[in-house]
């Protein structure tokens, strides 16, 4: 296995990374307006 899946499965880095990206984004975008 040369891929870090093993590394990244313990965690689900996407469900708990990708929703808290999308808050930041939606965050600045309305800072920025």
């Amino acid at each position: 296995m040369t891929t870090p899946a093993c590394f990244f499965e313990p965690i689900p880095w996407k469900i708990v990374f990708q929703p808290f990206i999308l808050s930041l984004l939606v965050y600045v975008f309305l800072l920025g307006n």
